[in-house]
């Protein structure tokens, strides 16, 4: 997989040898390190195997790291993670979800074509403020959440009854289902880098609606998600234009979303539209627009 420019000057080279007799020398180094993977070796094992003979040439990377010392990133990045690196970059190339509050208009459909939601949303970039205003099943929903309690009330009514509690999802997570539910599809890919999430190191060539992708299997720590997703990727772009969780692979249940369009602002490039459909029988489920995007710098 080619690198870009930038990334291949993330991690400029010093070294005592010669530009002639640096290239030759790590011109061995890629081919130990192809032979290293052609032999089986895992990814990550590989690269720490190819910067010990870095090392060994008395040169350094320099980075944030400094020192003279290799970059953990460097050693530790395995191929999944370098075309992950490359999806956070296409989709969020200056890093605005750590750093900006994002403002959506959401609107979705159930499977006949019908209003099922209409929201406002407000994430911050903590991940701990949320704030959601609107419509859903018909009836008005208005959500906050902060670091230490969520409050919601129905149709005016600020303590629901039970029926109505669960009918509006507010029962789900202990009543946060609301912020990690958007905060998850909106933050997509970007939320990949969270703790508690465990990529398979090598992206899976497969195919989804029709065309060639790369794979990104993730499962989460126990604490944080039991599911098991894959995220599809353009090949070239690195876009995400799926993904798809089961709750047990093995029986093929759960959905996969199809991601069309892209809407943008300050920068950043998110999915506009997403088709739920379920995994068993390709049965469409209904359909999320995101129909405003602003971005907030966080004074």
């Amino acid at each position: 997989m080619n690198r870009s420019e930038s990334e291949r000057n993330q991690y400029p080279l010093a070294c005592p040898l010669t530009t002639r007799a640096s290239q030759r020398y790590l011109g061995f180094m890629s081919i130990s390190f192809a032979n290293l993977r052609y032999r089986g070796l895992s990814a990550r094992t590989s690269a720490q195997l190819a910067v010990a003979l870095l090392l060994g040439s008395g040169c350094r990377v320099q980075g944030e790291a400094g020192g003279g010392q290799v970059s953990n990133e460097l050693v530790a990045q395995t191929p999944a993670e370098e075309l992950l690196t490359r999806a956070i970059a296409f989709h969020d190339p200056a890093g605005r979800w750590a750093s900006h509050i994002f403002q959506l208009e959401w609107y979705g459909t159930g499977s006949d074509g019908s209003e099922r939601v209409s929201v406002d949303l407000t994430l911050h970039p903590d991940g701990q403020q949320f704030k959601l205003s609107g419509r859903y099943q018909g009836s008005t929903l208005e959500y906050e959440a902060d670091a230490e309690q969520w409050t919601a009330s129905v149709d005016g009514v600020s303590d629901p009854a039970q029926e109505v509690r669960e009918k509006m999802r507010l029962h789900r997570e202990d009543g946060w289902f609301w912020r990690s539910y958007y905060g998850f599809l909106v933050g997509m890919p970007m939320k990949l880098r969270d703790p508690g999430t465990q990529i398979d190191p090598d992206p899976i060539p497969t195919t989804f609606e029709g065309h060639d992708v790369l794979a990104l299997r993730v499962t989460y720590d126990q604490e944080v998600g039991t599911d098991t997703w894959y995220f599809y990727l353009d090949p070239d772009t690195a876009r995400l234009v799926g993904c798809r969780f089961y709750h047990d692979e093995e029986a093929n249940d759960g959905e996969y979303i199809v991601l069309e369009g892209l809407i943008e602002s300050d920068g950043v490039k998110l999915p506009r539209h997403r088709r739920w459909y379920v995994n068993a029988d390709g049965r469409f489920l209904g359909a999320d627009e995101i129909r405003g995007l602003e971005l907030l710098a966080v004074s």
